[in-house]
Formats: structure tokens, C-alpha cells, sequence
């Protein structure tokens, strides 16, 4: 079984709010400020030993300098997720310094293809290749194929568990009405 059909399994097992959280190593109070748009990201380290600190964006989420811009707010990549790659060795922000890596997940996670039919799309086959996020530097701002493929199964995990909490709470607050 591949590890899309795998997710999409456990996405259907109907977990519970809190067996989520605790699966993310969070208390239940970072689930509701998750949904409320706060940071998602977690550190991952290089086979150099360097740190990354890899940030989820949903809509709503502020980034960008100074977090003057709100993700989803054009129609280009509203409903769709982003990952953002930070250097933890250079405490320039709150997660370090920006590479300028800023991608759709889908982008991240799958391979995609070109055909005439359909331009640029998702095979739905999981990327396997590393991530060098500075072509003049790859020594230092790259994250290897094993470390990428961490990166891409959490990205994964982050999107399911995100869509599932958004579900039991829209169900929760239809029932209260």
C-alpha cells in the first residue's frame, strides 16, 4: 500500500480531536489555536546536521515580511496549502531566517508531469528527491531525499489532520445550532 492510499486510510478511520493532537504531540489547546490560524511547523534536521524549520500556511495564515500578507486570499491558491522552509541557525524571525522557499504542499509532496492535454499536473505519486533551496549554496540550504521524505509525510499528516478537525468542529457547531 502506497503512503497516499495509507493517509487517506487513516484519514478515514475517524480519529478523534484529541487522539490527533496527542498523535502531533500537542495538547488539545493547540488544536483549537491551530484552526484559529496560529504557526504550524516543525524543525527537521539536514544529514549535515543542519536545522530547517519547515512552516505549514493555511488559509488565513499571515506570512510574509513582517506577516503582512494573508495566505489564501487569492484566488489562485485559496483551499490550497503552502509550506514555507526557514534556516533555524540564524534567528532573524521567530523561525529563523527565510530561504525564500515558499511552495504549494502538492508542489512538495507529489511528483508532477507535463502533457499536452493537461499542462502541469499531479501524479499522485509521492516526490522522492531531495530539496536544495539555493542552487549557489546546496552544502548549506539543502535537505536530503530522507529528510525530505520526513518533511513531505508530516506536510501530509499536517493537511489530513487539519481537514479532519475542521470537519468535527463544523459538525460540532452545526449541532449546537
Amino acid at each position: 500500500m502506497d503512503l497516499q492510499q495509507q493517509l487517506i486510510e487513516t484519514r478515514a478511520r475517524g480519529y478523534s480531536a484529541e487522539q490527533i493532537s496527542g498523535a502531533l504531540g500537542r495538547d488539545e489547546n493547540f488544536v483549537h489555536e491551530w484552526l484559529q490560524g496560529r504557526m504550524i511547523f516543525k524543525s527537521f534536521t539536514n544529514d549535515k546536521g543542519r536545522v530547517f524549520n519547515v512552516r505549514v500556511l493555511f488559509d488565513g495564515h499571515r506570512y510574509g515580511r513582517n506577516n503582512v500578507l494573508t495566505w489564501g486570499k487569492s484566488e489562485h491558491y485559496e483551499g490550497v496549502p503552502g509550506v514555507e522552509f526557514w534556516d533555524a541557525t540564524y534567528p532573524h524571525e521567530a523561525l529563523g531566517q527565510f530561504t525564500g522557499g515558499r511552495y504549494f504542499a502538492e508542489t512538495i509532496c507529489f511528483e508532477e508531469k507535463w502533457t499536452p492535454e493537461d499542462g502541469f499536473h499531479n501524479t499522485g505519486a509521492l516526490q522522492t528527491s531531495g530539496l536544495c533551496l539555493d542552487g549557489g549554496n546546496a552544502e548549506s540550504w539543502s535537505l536530503d531525499a530522507g529528510t525530505m521524505r520526513e518533511v513531505r509525510l508530516w506536510i501530509l499528516a499536517m493537511i489530513a489532520a487539519r481537514e479532519y478537525l475542521e470537519l468535527i468542529y463544523s459538525n460540532e457547531k452545526e449541532a449546537e445550532l
